[in-house]
């Protein structure tokens, strides 16, 4: 199974071990061949799942923006929501922006499965 987890970026979270817990959990409970994200140069979310796959080995698929603006936001958030079987948004109560949302809407619209984990 292909899973993504996308979730907020590195600023919105006051206690990095509450996402980085919630990574390794949803990857427990869901056991992906290959996970995905997005590489975000935020940091957050998108890096700490790759820093996961590395330390178990599992495959790494990562979407990194080509630009850094909506629009290469937005192309990198649908190539994730294509890409996956499931997606998981990791996000933080603190979190202004909206780009996980608005990937696992796409995903959601994509017939895929979404869960959305604020914490």
């Amino acid at each position: 199974m292909k899973l993504a987890i996308v979730g907020s970026m590195e600023s919105a979270w006051d206690d990095f071990a509450l996402p980085r817990v919630a990574i390794a959990t949803v990857c427990e409970i869901y056991e992906p061949d290959i996970l995905i994200s997005g590489e975000s140069p935020k940091g957050g979310v998108d890096i700490w799942t790759k820093e996961y796959a590395i330390y178990n080995d599992i495959p790494f698929m990562g979407f990194p923006p080509e630009t850094f603006d909506w629009a290469g936001y937005r192309k990198r958030n649908l190539q994730i929501a294509r890409a996956c079987d499931t997606l998981i948004a990791i996000r933080s109560y603190r979190s202004s922006s909206y780009g996980s949302g608005w990937t696992a809407d796409r995903a959601r619209e994509f017939g895929k499965k979404v869960k959305v984990i604020t914490i």
